[in-house]
Order: C-alpha cells, then sequence, then structure tokens
C-alpha cells in the first residue's frame, strides 16, 4: 500500500482490506474493545511519513501505511484535509488497524485546531464543516462524531504544517463505537499523544 492522494471515502478502502485479513478486535474474547501496539516492521518499505499515538493506552505505529490528501481549493470549494495511518497488530500484514482522520470545508482549511465531534458538523452555519476521526480494527469501526450507549465520542486535531507537500500536527480523540459492532466491540476507543508528519500529493 504506497502513499498517495485519496478521497473522503478512504474509509472504506481500509475497512475492506482489514476484512480480507483476518481483523477484529484486538483482545477477543474481552468486552474492552482495547488494542494493542504493533510492532516495528511488519512493511516491505517502510511508510515515508509517520504517525504515532497511544490506543487505549498502548502504542501505536503507523509501520505499514501513512497517507496525507490536501484539497485546498478555493472559497466554496470543497476544501478536505485527510491524514491516515495503518499499523500491523501482530508484526505481519495479516491484522490491521487504521487512525482516519478527515476536515472538510467551503473555505481552504488552515493551520489550526478543529474539532472532529458530533456537536462541530456543520458548525457554523453555512461553513459545510465536517470533521471526522476514525478507528478501524476491522470489520469493526469507531467514531468521534457518534454516541453510543458508553458514551459520546469527541476530538480534535491540530494542523502545525499545511503545504501542498505536507501535512503535520498532533490529534486526540474519544471514539464511540457504530452501531453494527459485534458484541464486545462497543466500548469506546481512546487515542491519546497523537502526532503526525506526513508527506501529501
Amino acid at each position: 500500500m504506497q502513499r498517495r492522494k485519496r478521497s473522503a471515502l478512504a474509509p472504506m478502502l481500509v475497512v475492506l482490506l482489514g476484512a480480507g485479513c483476518g481483523g477484529g478486535d484486538d483482545n477477543p474474547g474481552t468486552n474492552t474493545g482495547t488494542p494493542t501496539g504493533p510492532s516495528a516492521n511488519c512493511a516491505v518499505t517502510p511508510p515515508t511519513g509517520t504517525m504515532t499515538a497511544q490506543l487505549n493506552g498502548a502504542a501505536f505505529t503507523a509501520n505499514f501505511s501513512t497517507q496525507a490528501t490536501i484539497q485546498n481549493a478555493t472559497a466554496l470549494g470543497p476544501n478536505i484535509v485527510q491524514i491516515s495511518g495503518v499499523g500491523c497488530v501482530d508484526g505481519t500484514a495479516t491484522r490491521v488497524q487504521q487512525v482516519l482522520i478527515t476536515v472538510g470545508r467551503l473555505t481552504p482549511i488552515t493551520p489550526g485546531t478543529y474539532a472532529l465531534d458530533a456537536a462541530a458538523q456543520s458548525q457554523p452555519p453555512g461553513s459545510g464543516y465536517s470533521g471526522i476521526g476514525t478507528y478501524v480494527s476491522a470489520p469493526s469501526l469507531w467514531y468521534t462524531n457518534l454516541n453510543s450507549a458508553a458514551g459520546a465520542g469527541s476530538g480534535t486535531v491540530t494542523f502545525t504544517t499545511i503545504t501542498a507537500t505536507r501535512l503535520a500536527g498532533t490529534f486526540s480523540l474519544v471514539l464511540a463505537a457504530a452501531p453494527g459492532n459485534g458484541t464486545g466491540f462497543t466500548n469506546r476507543v481512546t487515542v491519546s499523544n497523537g502526532a503526525f508528519d506526513i508527506p501529501a500529493r
């Protein structure tokens, strides 16, 4: 999987990849939804960019792929900035987990902090704003803009660098389980100390 420019439909690509590679929660048989950190080497060619975080307290490194999209146009866009990091759970590409963050609005996206919770969507009115954080451990999904029985999702991403060739910044997420997740995959996932520096195309 190589870096390339992707559309806002990118989550489906990794969902399909993970579904074909085993997937499932990283602690099967429990009701915690707690992922474990992947080991250091799983990609034949290491990603050019970096993404690291703590997933429910366990180390996460995007050692399989990193990808970034910058689609900044003009007023009345659409303008989309997206980052993705995929890491291996067991040291191979058999099982993967993904952190994906997408921000869009009608005006160009500039450095700053963007909210990713449900209340932030379409705010301010007329902005066309959408900010969503996603965690994938296929076939299960978690989102920052959902509410679930375990509690609401939330989160922010801070872009410190947005250029035609680079995205860098930090993030923190609390993700609510998607309604279709199976038993044992309904607790929230917390992503802390997130950082990324990814070449963009």
